[in-house]
């Protein structure tokens, strides 16, 4: 959690009153978690119950907007009433994001009604892609979030079962494709690894990240909304055998110069 915590740390920050808050006024987040018979996602109440976190407006024009503007190429979207089965699990990505954003907001502002939460069920290129799209469609000119400074966090699972010199080496050369490349080439470097190919001097699936639709997802998005402001985590945990993971933040800092030296 110390390398993510330095991640949100570093972002943009305002002050209100005296108290040091974020100057993000609206957040996607999206998690990984176990998946049905068809890969799908799941948002909103689905996801975090019907506590007011969700935004409400934004999660009704999240599944609207996507299935009008893409069509066929939107994602599954699971509706978890009637398949309650395929929307198992909320992952431990996602609480620990909406942890590290209760942190950052301070003590005087709550998340409530300014959260979109997104749970990918199962793994899938074409699952990644497609829901980096929806996503990018909550900015867009004329969305509801056109207006807002929204700050898109993705959690996933790294590599898993390699020697500790080569997980390091692997998970760093995955976060680094997935920031600097498009689509389509980290499908194909991420299709390497799942077919046992070398790619990057890494081989197979085990060097392939657990959660790299949701990594991919995030890449999509950035690319989409041409966000450039980047910043990802690394870290390592030894539970009988080496697990890799990654919070990765990308977003646009629109404010004035003024604002960016006094917040």
């Amino acid at each position: 959690g110390g390398f993510a915590a330095q991640a949100f740390a570093t972002l943009p920050r305002r002050v209100t009153g005296r108290t040091l808050t974020t100057a993000f006024t609206k957040f996607a987040v999206v998690g990984h978690g176990a998946g049905g018979d068809r890969p799908g996602v799941s948002f909103g109440e689905d996801v975090c119950g019907a506590g007011g976190l969700t935004d409400g407006f934004a999660a009704d024009a999240f599944s609207i907007e996507a299935q009008s503007h893409l069509s066929h190429f939107a994602p599954h979207f699971i509706d978890c009433g009637s398949a309650a089965a395929a929307c198992t699990g909320t992952g431990t990505g996602l609480v620990q994001q909406l942890a590290f954003l209760g942190a950052l907001l301070g003590p005087n502002k709550s998340i409530a009604g300014d959260l979109l939460p997104v749970m990918m069920h199962g793994e899938g290129f074409q699952l990644g892609t497609r829901l980096g799209d929806a996503l990018a469609l909550l900015v867009a000119p004329g969305a509801i979030w056109e207006a807002e400074r929204v700050l898109f966090v993705v959690a996933g699972d790294l590599s898993r079962g390699l020697r500790p010199a080569e997980a390091r080496h692997c998970d760093a050369r995955a976060v680094e494709v997935l920031q600097s490349r498009g689509a389509p080439q980290i499908a194909e470097y991420f299709g390497a690894l799942r077919d046992g190919r070398v790619a990057e001097g890494c081989r197979g699936p085990d060097a392939l990240p657990e959660g790299y639709s949701t990594l991919l997802t995030a890449s999509r998005v950035a690319q989409r909304t041409q966000l450039t402001s980047r910043r990802a985590a690394v870290e390592h945990r030894l539970d009988g055998v080496t697990r890799g993971y990654t919070w990765m933040l990308f977003w646009a800092d629109t404010r004035s110069v003024w604002e960016r030296l006094y917040p």
